[in-house]
């Protein structure tokens, strides 16, 4: 006798749901991030720097993610044009005397004359949204992905697993349980929850549960059969007694 079961496409299809809604979340949280809030700050940005000579026929402009506030704050006038680009990189726009950094949720407009800055034109932060709203988005993305990846190796390990009743005895969770070590079945949780917990030398309990095992029915009969335990689960039509 062999009885070798899988999981159940219950469990199996839970998991998966699961999964795809973490990683459905996961992406749109870092949509919003990474691509919808700093195309949002970009054109909330654009409409303070239309007076910026050359700034409107340039379409293909793009944020840059060092444009933070803190960042933005810490160019100074007389400082010079190169320690400016050390601190936020390349400007997002350029003319040769504005130099404009667009980040994500905040825009700076410096005047550059010589070499160096002249005159902060401007240093601002969008509140819709905000740096806060673009930072918790980010966080609870990666936050997501990191779950959906432990969920990922949980269902593959699931999808691995088996169970097999044989005469060896029951190999199950890594481990085996011999005949001779199967003492006792315990049902008082089954009708409710809907698994067993097969009592073993040693004190140990050994947890059978219907949601996990595919082929339940037929390990727990077999069980039962070999050890000549109660069994709990309901007789099938073909066996019922006449009548009932």
């Amino acid at each position: 006798m062999t009885i070798e079961s899988g999981t159940t496409s219950d469990r199996r299809n839970r998991i998966i749901m699961s999964l795809g809604l973490l990683l459905l979340f996961g992406g749109w949280f870092a949509y919003d991030g990474f691509v919808a809030y700093p195309a949002k700050n970009l054109k909330w940005a654009r409409q303070f720097l239309n007076s910026v000579p050359g700034i409107a026929a340039r379409p293909d402009l793009r944020t840059n993610p060092q444009a933070r506030l803190e960042i933005l704050r810490q160019v100074t006038p007389g400082m010079p044009l190169d320690d400016v680009k050390r601190l936020l990189g390349e400007p997002t726009f350029e003319n040769g005397t504005d130099y404009c950094y667009i980040g994500p949720a905040s825009f700076g407009w410096y005047l550059v004359r010589e070499g160096k800055v002249a005159e902060i034109k401007r240093v601002e932060q969008n509140s819709e949204p905000s740096e806060s709203d673009v930072r918790n988005n980010r966080f609870i993305a990666g936050a997501l992905v990191v779950v959906a990846l432990g969920v990922l190796v949980h269902l593959v390990r699931v999808l691995k697993s088996r169970i097999v009743l044989d005469d060896t005895g029951l190999r199950i969770g890594g481990k085996t349980v011999a005949w001779g070590d199967m003492q006792a079945l315990d049902a008082r949780e089954y009708a409710r929850k809907g698994w067993l917990d097969l009592q073993c030398a040693g004190s140990e309990r050994v947890r059978l549960d219907s949601y996990e095992i595919d082929r339940f029915d037929e390990i727990v009969g077999g069980i039962c059969a070999r050890k000549g335990f109660a069994s709990p689960l309901a007789p099938a039509e073909d066996d019922a007694p006449a009548g009932s």
